[in-house]
């Protein structure tokens, strides 16, 4: 492969020709040492020049009579159409080797034909496309949304080939992906099952998502073919856990398990659950990073000792928050109104502190202690909730962010979706375990000694 297109003028990077060279293996009986090929490699890593290279070495050198080349979206596999079509216009040698009229831009009909009777076909794909068809080759770009349904259609159609290969390629798949198949393939490279190889490009497990070091090990092309600014780019504009997997390739990104099970938080429900006002309670303020919502949330304790958390109010913008907790601390007198001064919600201390309100402010390390409090309270079902669907959604939605020290805290890059109310219960919680009014204790009856 890598010898085709040098022909052709292409130098393939060292990564890219080391895929090949795997990917290309034979057994002792001329049989591909890999029928199933695996490859997670990062965007922008040259992934779609390798799969042009390997069609065309399977049309022109490996004999495959048809090659399909799936995608997940029409756009995908059209860039990989037009990729081979100008390689194709811009090299006489090749273009004569493809059939008079043999490039078909009928849409839904793509291909490249071939004077040897091969053919390379580009579909988005469906069940429905590839049945009636016998690849010799297929390639299944963006693999991470490659659904059973859709791998139970493939893998038959090639039932009378001789020496059918199949490649997967993508990035570890995101949450709401169907890559589940995409994953299985995975594991059984791992497993090292037969005729299935698995090529990965990742960052190591753990690492710092800004170590330059580590963007290196996972992005071959960093510097070349990537540009070093598009990946900082990427780095500012997504969330940790997509950064990690679409830019560093990490499948224990891909791992998107709530931290909180679902089916624990949802028990904890009791719809009669209140607060006992004797003890006090305390409010809990988050902003979302683009200041779009506000949650103030409220906890404190009940009669029998467990905890009760619950939104106190939400709302879009910011502007409608310090108004809310006057209102709610002249009505309520909280014990402590509670902010992270290191989050969005940062910008309304100074309003809270000049109205004179009981404002906590935390840390880095206070709001470590917070999510770790409030996770080992759930754990230990010490917790109840009336069942709020905006609570249970941000609380099912919450993702871990790793401190340098090895610490966790609710992270906002690590989540995909609005977690202010299961941050400012997190907050309100810590500051009434903090601050609140402790009941008297009961005096043990004096007893009388007679002697």
């Amino acid at each position: 492969m890598a010898k085709l297109m040098r022909i052709l003028g292409i130098e393939l990077h060292d990564w890219q020709a080391y895929a090949a060279n795997q990917m290309c293996g034979v057994r002792a009986n001329g049989k591909w040492a890999a029928t199933r090929f695996g490859l997670s490699v990062p965007r922008q890593a040259g992934k779609t020049t390798l799969l042009i290279a390997r069609a065309l070495a399977g049309a022109l050198i490996f004999g495959d009579k048809l090659t399909i080349f799936t995608a997940h979206l029409s756009a995908t596999f059209m860039k990989a159409f037009e990729e081979l079509i100008e390689l194709i216009e811009s090299n006489r040698d090749l273009e004569r080797l493809v059939k008079p009229n043999g490039i078909v831009r009928q849409r839904g009909r793509e291909a490249i034909r071939f004077r040897n009777g091969n053919v390379i076909r580009f579909m988005v794909r469906s069940p429905q496309n590839i049945r009636g068809l016998s690849p010799s080759l297929i390639i299944c770009d963006e693999a991470q949304h490659l659904n059973p349904d859709t791998w139970a259609a493939l893998k038959p159609a090639q039932a009378a080939q001789k020496n059918p290969q199949v490649i997967l390629v993508g990035t570890p798949p995101h949450p709401g992906a169907e890559g589940e198949t995409f994953r299985h393939l995975r594991q059984s490279g791992l497993d090292e099952k037969a005729r299935v190889a698995w090529l990965e490009w990742s960052a190591n497990d753990g690492c710092d998502p800004d170590d330059r070091a580590e963007w290196c090990i996972a992005i071959p092309t960093l510097g070349t073919f990537c540009d070093i600014e598009n990946v900082e780019d990427d780095r500012a504009d997504f969330p940790d856990d997509k950064f990690m997997r679409e830019r560093l390739g990490m499948w224990s990104a891909a791992s998107t398990d709530p931290v909180i099970d679902p089916a624990l938080w949802e028990s904890l429900t009791d719809q009669l659950s209140q607060i006992d006002d004797a003890q006090g309670f305390a409010f809990g303020v988050d902003v979302d990073r683009e200041r779009n919502t506000a949650t103030i949330s409220v906890c404190g304790a009940r009669e029998d000792g467990l905890f009760h958390v619950d939104i106190a109010k939400q709302m879009p913008g910011t502007d409608w928050v310090t108004g809310e907790l006057i209102r709610l601390t002249q009505q309520w007198s909280p014990v402590a109104i509670v902010v992270n001064a290191m989050s969005p919600a940062a910008s309304i201390l100074p309003k809270l502190s000049n109205a004179g309100l009981p404002v906590v402010k935390l840390g880095m390390s206070d709001a470590c202690a917070a999510t770790g409090l409030f996770y080992d309270t759930v754990i230990a079902q010490g917790i109840r909730h009336v069942g709020e669907p905006r609570l249970s959604t941000s609380i099912n939605d919450v993702r871990k962010r790793i401190t340098v020290d090895g610490a966790w805290m609710w992270g906002r890059k690590a989540s995909e979706a609005d977690i202010t109310a299961a941050v400012s219960a997190t907050w309100a919680l810590y500051g009434f375990e903090a601050k609140r009014r402790r009941k008297p204790k009961k005096k043990a009856p004096s007893i009388e000694i007679l002697s």
